[in-house]
């Protein structure tokens, strides 16, 4: 098959009305009347909950509190993107301050809620 395509000109310049000028081109007498049946989208979300003990803290496995933001910051973007349409996107190659912000305040509040257990368990 991969050799057929090689040699057919069908293929690579396409039908030779198609090099005519669009005057030219052939008009087509049937009427074409296409019912697609509706398609649905089904939208699905998974979630994951971590709990507020002190092994799940993310900074306590990095050296760096910088580098785990960073990291975490990055890991936000992807799953804010993933659940945006491709034109909603932010695709810029680097961070913005107001993301490593959000990311701070993050763990800030993640750091009250495991100091202070009793303030937020209510």
């Amino acid at each position: 098959m991969p050799a057929e395509i090689l040699n057919c000109s069908l293929w690579w310049q396409g039908p030779q009305w198609l090099s005519l000028h669009p005057v030219q081109w052939p008009v087509s007498t049937q009427s074409i009347c296409v019912n697609f049946p509706e398609e649905k989208k089904v939208a699905s979300a998974n979630s994951v909950q971590i709990s507020g003990t002190t092994t799940d803290l993310p900074w306590k496995n990095f050296f760096s509190l910088h580098h785990c933001v960073r990291i975490y910051t990055w890991v936000r973007r992807f799953l804010s993107n993933a659940r945006k349409c491709v034109s909603d996107r932010e695709i810029s190659k680097t961070l913005h301050l107001s993301e490593i912000e959000q990311t701070h305040f993050l763990f800030i509040s993640l750091a009250q809620q495991e100091s202070f257990p009793e303030i937020f368990s209510k």
